[in-house]
């Protein structure tokens, strides 16, 4: 691995180290597990300390992009979406906005998606999808677990954003569901809702199933748009950070 030259900015020189570390992870298509140079061979590379180096692992672990095992040095750590989301997620509540903002971003976003998903989508995504679909619809009964309704509901959505094909939906989808969920699970209005919630996936479904990507698209912003008005409903009591 050739080090990146460090540039004359004044940014800390362990955090000028740790983003070339990231763009020669990049560039070269490391993978998880993959070695990085030792601690000396770094230093030799970008002509800094030990304690440079030391401080752009610490960066770089921080980050969730290296891991360091002793006597081995850094690795590529293993990419955590589930962690990343929640990171992603905390940064979005404490950035401020409301249920209503975050229903509009889904609004702009998923009938595309959905309608993506229609024609992309693969026979085993059409049957996750449809198995979901029929979870919602076993949680409807007297016994209504909440917690797993919730995690159906949010996954049918994480399935549409996969079936696209496009994994920049994929890693926008997840934050909105990990808010939802901590919304959702404080809601008193959410358990009224569920069966229009099951009665639409299960329409969303169909549309992706056939290919029908207009209908997809439709159904989706009906969806959407349901929820969006059932906002004072669904989260009477929850309000993000005020907006800065």
């Amino acid at each position: 691995m050739t080090a990146s030259p460090l540039s004359a900015d004044r940014r800390p020189l362990s955090e000028q180290v740790a983003d070339a570390l990231m763009s020669r992870i990049l560039e070269e298509n490391l993978q998880p597990g993959d070695q990085l140079p030792t601690e000396p061979e770094l230093i030799e590379s970008f002509g800094v300390s030990r304690t440079v180096i030391r401080e752009a692992g610490r960066t770089l672990i921080a980050r969730g992009v290296v891991s360091i095992r002793p006597r081995r040095g850094m690795q590529v750590a293993e990419f955590d979406e589930r962690n990343l989301s929640r990171q992603v997620a905390l940064m979005l509540r404490l950035g401020g906005g409301t249920f209503a903002q975050l229903m509009e971003m889904r609004a702009a976003l998923e009938p595309d998606m959905a309608a993506a998903a229609a024609l992309r989508r693969s026979d085993a995504e059409v049957a996750e999808l449809q198995h979901l679909v029929d979870l919602i619809a076993v949680t409807e009964g007297v016994d209504f677990d909440r917690e797993a309704h919730i995690a159906n509901d949010l996954e049918f959505h994480s399935v549409i954003a996969r079936s696209t094909g496009n994994p920049f939906f994929r890693h926008l989808i997840l934050p909105f569901n990990e808010i939802l969920t901590a919304t959702y699970l404080q809601s008193p209005g959410y358990a009224p809702e569920r069966s229009k919630t099951h009665e639409e996936h299960a329409r969303i479904a169909e549309a992706i199933a056939s290919g029908d990507a207009d209908l997809a698209r439709s159904l989706s912003i009906v969806h959407v748009n349901r929820v969006s008005a059932a906002a004072e409903t669904l989260t009477p009591h929850i309000r993000f950070k005020d907006a800065q």
